[in-house]
């Protein structure tokens, strides 16, 4: 699926891992913080720092190894901005990135079983995420795999938008809360759909626009993905939602969904990929599937839950 001249590339993923472990933490500080102002501008930093970081080392000449050591840079601009725009003190960097001390191993050793669940649970809501990118480049040729990577990127903007809603939802969620935590799930979701739904109908009214403005008049032929794939985006949105929510909650349901997500993928996508268009209704229904599901639980046990407490 991938192709790379150089190890170098690869080699290079490592210092970004180490700068990305440090971010994990530190924001995950401040979202319990409650800190809002010091992570958006560490959202909007991080972006933009990546970004120019990443194009002025390609355009000087290092290619794939300038793209990836400019997410590296990227990441610890951000990280020097964030310690410079909270109020916070911040865990010490040597700290963050030492060995756990005995006492926290046995912490960590009490929540394996969560701890696993949550890192399978969102790799693998990454890996659907650039899934039908995967799928395309295997089956079709390069250069319909290349428009289709560069639409399907441009339509993923309406995941990302999301993203930062869900990272305020999570300190609002309290276990042992269910009114609270509810609560601040529906106000994710209500949000998420203003997203949702405003970007899917840019990307359906104006998908040339779109397309040729932010990836160049080449991408033109392949507008016509960008309004089935926004629609695929916004379905991945509600599923990332759905999936942070029950993980934070610590419900079983998290786990189940993203599997049953994954699954049906597999086998829809398996079963129709003629052409693109039937991958990316695959893939779609897949998420609807998933979605029926997530719906059908959440309403039965707010029933067994209305129940119970009437009794």
């Amino acid at each position: 699926y991938f192709h790379f001249n150089s190890p170098l590339p690869f080699a290079l993923i490592a210092p970004a891992l180490l700068i990305s472990a440090v971010s994990i933490f530190w924001t995950a500080y401040l979202q319990a913080k409650e800190d809002f102002a010091a992570l958006s501008v560490y959202n909007i930093t991080t972006a933009l720092a990546k970004i120019i970081a990443s194009v002025i080392l390609v355009l000087v000449g290092y290619r794939v190894a300038g793209a990836v050591l400019g997410v590296s840079i990227g990441l610890a601009v951000a990280l020097f901005v964030l310690s410079r725009s909270t109020k916070h003190i911040l865990p010490p960097i040597k700290d963050t990135l030492a060995p756990p001390s005995p006492k926290e191993l046995l912490i960590v050793k009490k929540h394996t079983l969560f701890i696993g669940s949550v890192i399978v649970s969102l790799v693998t809501m990454s890996i659907l995420l650039s899934v039908d990118t995967m799928i395309v480049k295997r089956l079709f040729s390069p250069e319909l795999a290349g428009n289709y990577a560069g639409v399907s990127t441009l339509a993923r903007i309406i995941f990302f938008a999301t993203a930062p809603l869900v990272g305020i939802m999570l300190p609002a969620i309290r276990l042992g809360n269910d009114r609270e935590s509810n609560h601040a799930f529906w106000q994710t979701l209500k949000l998420s759909l203003v997203v949702c739904l405003g970007g899917l109908a840019l990307f359906t009214l104006f998908p040339v626009f779109f397309t040729t403005l932010l990836l160049g008049e080449k991408f033109a032929g392949a507008a016509s993905y960008l309004p089935l794939l926004a629609v695929l985006a916004s379905l991945s949105a509600l599923l990332n939602i759905q999936l942070n929510y029950t993980l934070a909650l610590r419900d079983t349901i998290g786990v189940f969904l993203i599997a049953t997500a994954t699954v049906s993928s597999l086998v829809l996508t398996l079963a129709f990929h003629a052409d693109v268009y039937q991958i990316i209704a695959s893939l779609s229904m897949a998420l609807v599937a998933t979605q029926l599901v997530f719906w059908i639980y959440y309403y039965r046990k707010r029933r067994s839950k209305y129940y119970a407490t009437s009794s």
